[in-house]
């Protein structure tokens, strides 16, 4: 056999195996290819399977989210929150009669399509008796509030005016405060100074004039003195003046001023004008400012009221209210009073201070014809009495105006009133406000 022959024989045989081999196996390889192609198959209808189920559920919100998510906020009407401060009553208040909003059911008024019950704390037979006064009182312009000096309450509020609006009187700042200020100023003296009622005060000249010669230290024959109490009872204005000038300043009296709200807002259920004081830096006008003898100093009536209540409860002055509560026609409250303290003009040791000279401005001072005579009567026989009296001409010179600011206390109980009285005459004098504070305490109030 040739080599030629024995290896083309060899590689035939060779070529022979292999595809005896492919023979043989061929039938497994086409097994494998089925088997993954089939598997590939199933890989896709699971991730199909899979993919629709996966945007299913993102498609529907879950039971468990369902649950968390926040309920929808129930819907809130137009009263809610509404009256969150003392202005929020104004536009409700709109051409307010203390009168018709007297009475322990109060008054209901439609504001904004809305029936509202407003409450007042007047006092229905002290407002009507106070009105009726001052319409009888011949005055050009008149006014008084009523209010208890340990909570706040106005029991009445009451004006007159010849031209009409008289319940706006009340709250106008346009009446100089005269010897009203000297409550502010004998309140410097003794709690910025550290006077008593009891220490010596000198003066020269009329006890109601006021003039640059008085303004000295000159002690003559003809000089007299007096206790600061006594001073204060009989409103000697020299003896102020000589306090504003070389005792307290400037300084002392715009401290004291402010403690007692001058220049200040404050809160009430009406609009209320801010009292207004400008305190200069020459000496005879801080005499003029100390003595109250001036027509820049400008107070309300319802500021008057608030002098004395601060004296009466121990040099707390609360905040004046009106509004005891307000109500929608489904009787759910919208606002409500509750007291408040608004200032603190002065400690207690000087309140009891100043209700000593106050008590003395009753017993010998400008108010010992009218006021002392309730002294005999009773209830007001158990009860302490103070007073302080102002008299002035208007900024105008044309008419003639009067005061009143005083307390009736039971100090130990802590019960009474404080009331303020201002009277507007003209060439006929009308009944002065002392008398009418008498009056008003005597025949309205007890």
């Amino acid at each position: 056999m040739s080599n030629r022959f024995k290896g083309e024989w060899w590689r035939d045989y060779q070529r022979g195996l292999r595809r005896e081999k492919w023979r043989v196996l061929a039938p497994d390889r086409l097994s494998i290819l089925f088997v993954c192609a089939g598997g590939v198959f199933a890989l896709l209808a699971v991730a199909l399977l899979v993919g629709s189920m996966i945007s299913e559920w993102r498609s529907e919100p879950k039971e468990a989210d369902q649950k968390r998510a926040p309920a929808p906020k129930p819907f809130k009407t137009a009263w809610e929150g509404i009256i969150r401060t003392r202005e929020d009553l104004w536009p409700i208040l709109k051409d307010f009669d203390p009168l018709l909003y007297a009475g322990e059911s109060g008054r209901v008024v439609h504001y904004a399509g809305k029936p509202l019950t407003v409450k007042t704390g007047i006092d229905a037979t002290i407002q009507s008796a106070v009105a009726g006064l001052l319409q009888r009182s011949q005055t050009i312009r008149s006014a008084a509030v009523v209010m208890d000096p340990f909570s706040g309450r106005i029991l009445a509020l009451a004006g007159y005016d010849q031209n009409g609006k008289g319940n706006e009187v009340c709250l106008q700042a346009d009446f100089p405060a005269a010897s009203l200020f000297k409550i502010v100023a004998a309140a410097a003296a003794v709690e910025g100074a550290g006077l008593s009622p009891d220490s010596p005060l000198y003066y020269n000249g009329g006890r109601y004039t006021l003039y640059k010669s008085q303004l000295n230290d000159k002690r003559t024959r003809y000089t007299h003195q007096v206790a600061l109490k006594e001073a204060f009872g009989l409103s000697i204005n020299p003896v102020f003046g000589k306090l504003g000038s070389f005792t307290l300043g400037q300084d002392l009296l715009q401290d004291f001023a402010a403690r007692f709200m001058f220049n200040h807002p404050i809160p009430f259920d009406l609009p209320l004008e801010e009292s207004r004081i400008e305190v200069p830096q020459t000496a005879f006008g801080l005499a003029e400012i100390a003595s109250g003898f001036n027509k820049r100093t400008l107070i309300s009536p319802l500021h008057g009221a608030l002098f004395s209540s601060a004296v009466a409860n121990g040099g707390v002055m609360m905040v004046p209210w009106l509004v005891e509560e307000v109500k929608d026609d489904s009787g759910r409250t919208l606002y409500k009073a509750e007291p408040a303290v608004m200032a603190r003009p002065v400690g207690a040791a000087t309140a009891r201070k100043l209700r000593v000279m106050m008590q003395e401005t009753v017993k010998g001072g400008t108010c010992r014809r009218t006021l002392k005579r309730l002294t005999r009567k009773k209830p007001f026989d158990t009860m302490e009495i103070g007073a302080k009296t102002g008299t002035i001409n208007d900024p105008t010179n044309t008419h003639k105006i009067d005061w009143l600011s005083a307390y009736v206390i039971d100090p130990d109980r802590k019960e009474g009133v404080c009331v303020a009285v201002m009277g507007m005459h003209g060439e006929r004098l009308g009944i002065r406000a002392p008398e009418l504070g008498r009056l008003i305490l005597d025949d309205c109030v007890f």
